[in-house]
C-alpha cells in the first residue's frame, strides 16, 4: 500500500519522495483518493487538512507540522 507509505512520510515531515521531489497538491489529492478507496477515512480528513494548509495563500504556502 503505497499511499500508506506516502501518508506516514507527510506527516512525519517529510513532503518529498526520497529522490527529494516535492509531492504537488495534484498527486497529494490522489493519495486521498487512494486512502478513500482503501476505507482509510481518518487518515484522508487528516491528509486534507494538511492540504489545505499546505497550500493556502494566506499563509504563505508553508509547510504545516502535524
Amino acid at each position: 500500500m503505497e499511499s500508506l507509505l506516502i501518508f506516514n512520510r507527510i506527516m512525519s515531515g517529510k513532503p518529498y519522495s526520497k529522490s527529494l521531489k516535492l509531492y504537488s497538491k495534484k498527486y497529494m489529492m490522489n493519495v486521498v483518493k487512494l486512502l478513500e478507496e482503501d476505507e482509510e477515512y481518518e487518515k484522508c480528513k487528516i491528509l486534507l487538512e494538511y492540504i489545505n494548509n499546505r497550500f493556502d495563500h494566506e499563509l504563505n504556502y508553508k509547510t504545516p507540522i502535524f
